[in-house]
């Protein structure tokens, strides 16, 4: 099926009316500008798109009209369009659209934004797409193709070659203080490599655990960097170490001496949930520790203790 006959089965099913288009009203230019510019019909409107694009050949002047249409689907198509009619040169008209509400919409732009040639040009339209979304799916989809860390992290008690009781033999709890943070509303900390165990930290901002809206950060939606240090004791005699949060607002990445050991990210709804990631091959005994958590949140933070579970 074409992609013209598949659009229009897709119209027609939308407001499932197929049978009552008066198909002869729109036979001329004249009178499809007509009702695209005034019909309250969703339907013949989006009839009167896809005939004005033929008759003008796709043409810029109907294709950016369609970008900004009340109709999420006459924005999709004209988003598709005019992206493969310019390319590159489409971003100015991309950037647009960054803030759009409509998941279909915003889905294909990140497609589109990714395949900028320019790097710099798609990382920086998909940071803007991330950050104005309140989609969790959308999050993701920036998330997948701007983010190069993967790792699918597997506590004790769910490896399948364990089938024993666990006891936790000690708790050691981390600093609730001395915390070095910095915000990244571009979304480029990994970039610069802020979770390296060498890198300098020492022009960040100091907090303590909490929000970081209640610490002079108020109002600010976005990417932010933790990190702290601290010191682990002689090896204690285990089976893993895991580390515990009881609570990251709203999503966590995390590094340990840097090295990528997982994620919570699992939507705003879970701000407040605890979970715990296993860090047995990265833990250093009798030794410092860097931890580094990249942070998604709105007004959010390390907003409770963090701790290691040595277990046995």
């Amino acid at each position: 099926m074409s992609c013209k006959i598949l659009f229009l089965v897709l119209f027609a099913a939308s407001a499932g009316l197929w049978g009552a288009i008066p198909l002869s009203e729109l036979k001329s230019e004249k009178v499809c500008r007509q009702v695209f510019d005034s019909s309250e019909n969703e339907m013949l409107r989006r009839r009167a798109f896809l005939f004005l694009l033929d008759a003008t050949r796709n043409s810029d002047e109907i294709l950016k009209k369609g970008l900004s249409d009340r109709d999420p689907v006459i924005r999709k198509k004209a988003l598709y369009e005019y992206f493969t009619k310019h390319r590159d040169a489409a971003t100015p008209e991309l950037k647009k659209l960054t803030a759009d509400p409509d998941y279909g919409v915003s889905s294909l732009l990140t497609q589109c934004a990714a395949r900028l040639k320019d790097r710099k040009t798609s990382d920086a339209l998909l940071m803007e797409i991330g950050k104005n979304t309140r989609d969790q799916r959308i999050s993701k989809q920036v998330n997948d193709k701007t983010f190069p860390f993967k790792r699918v992290n597997i506590r004790l008690k769910d490896r399948a070659d364990w089938d024993f009781d666990i006891v936790k033999v000690k708790s050691i709890p981390l600093p609730q203080a001395g915390y070095r943070f910095i915000l990244d509303p571009e979304n480029r900390g990994h970039l610069k490599n802020y979770f390296a165990d060498s890198f300098n930290d020492s022009a960040w901002t100091v907090l303590k655990m909490g929000s970081w809206a209640q610490q002079g950060f108020a109002k600010y939606k976005g990417y932010a960097w933790y990190r702290i240090r601290f010191q682990m004791p002689e090896k204690i005699d285990s089976n893993a170490v895991e580390m515990a949060f009881d609570a990251v607002d709203e999503s966590a990445w995390v590094w340990l001496n840097g090295t990528f050991v997982g994620a919570h990210d699992e939507g705003p709804n879970a701000w407040d949930q605890p979970f715990c990631l296993d860090m047995t091959r990265e833990i250093k005994w009798n030794a410092e520790n860097i931890l580094t958590i990249r942070v998604f949140g709105n007004e959010g933070g390390v907003i409770k203790p963090v701790r290691l579970d040595v277990l046995k």
